[in-house]
């Protein structure tokens, strides 16, 4: 609740605000984190809230997006107060590895406004960087510089 300012001289309220919620409003959901990386075919778990008591596994779809800016509607398995699990789709033929990277979105069925922002899933997760050392190689990158990160393997 808002209130408007108060005259110092009357001491009387100019105006009071008041905004009054629907109970079954159309809050946007969302994903603090995902469980990652997980292969095709494996189950993800996405941690997060706002779809209310009230949501069921058939009330909620995740929608996937690919590098490609493909999108995939997926059903959720399960639902909790602060989580929901849903299953990648199995490895396309073709695919150059067995984790392919998404950007993950939890929303209402038919209600696209509800719509978590993406989270990136099987992508490289930077915790930290080398801030100034001994010499160049493991300083950090002047301005305007990047950094490249790239799977090893072996």
């Amino acid at each position: 609740m808002a209130t408007g300012a108060m005259s110092s001289r009357s001491g009387r309220v100019r105006a009071i605000f008041l905004a009054v919620l629907p109970l079954h409003a159309s809050a946007t959901f969302t994903v603090n984190w995902l469980t990652s990386p997980v292969p095709h075919g494996g189950i993800v778990m996405a941690n997060g809230g706002g779809w209310g008591s009230d949501a069921t596994h058939t009330s909620l779809n995740v929608v996937l997006t690919d590098g490609n800016g493909s999108r995939s509607v997926l059903p959720v398995l399960d639902i909790t107060p602060s989580g929901v699990k849903f299953e990648l789709p199995p490895r396309p033929s073709g695919a150059a590895s067995d984790f392919a990277a998404y950007d993950v979105e939890v929303c209402r069925v038919g209600d696209p406004a509800t719509c978590s922002a993406p989270v990136a899933l099987n992508t490289p997760d930077v915790w930290w960087w080398q801030v100034g050392s001994l010499d160049q190689r493991c300083s950090t990158p002047p301005h305007g510089a990047s950094i490249l990160l790239s799977a090893h393997s072996g």
